[in-house]
C-alpha cells in the first residue's frame, strides 16, 4: 500500500471515530437532559426549582460537550496525516 493511500486512511479512520464520539455524546446529552427533566418533575418541588435544576444540567452538558469536542479536534489536530507530495 502506498503512503498516501495509507495516510488518507489513517486520516478517514480518526475523523469518523471523532464524528462518532461526538454524535454518540449529543445524543446522550439529549437522552440525559430529558430524563432527569422528567425526575426533576415529579418531584414536590416549586416550578423554578425545576426549571433552575435543568438549567444546570444543561450548563454542565454543554461543558463536557465543549471539551469533547476540544479533544476531538486536538486529536485530530494532532493525528492528520499529510498525504501531499511536498512533505517535510
Amino acid at each position: 500500500m502506498k503512503t498516501a493511500v495509507k495516510g488518507w486512511l489513517i486520516n478517514a479512520a480518526v475523523a469518523l471515530t471523532g464524528t462518532m464520539t461526538l454524535l454518540f455524546s449529543f445524543g446522550a446529552t439529549w437522552i440525559i437532559l430529558h430524563r432527569s427533566s422528567e425526575i426533576i418533575r415529579d418531584l414536590p418541588v416549586e416550578s423554578h426549582t425545576v426549571l433552575g435544576a435543568t438549567l444546570a444540567i444543561g450548563l454542565i452538558l454543554i461543558w463536557l460537550n465543549s471539551m469533547l469536542l476540544d479533544s476531538v479536534a486536538w486529536t485530530i489536530n494532532k493525528c492528520w496525516k499529510p498525504t501531499g507530495k511536498n512533505i517535510n
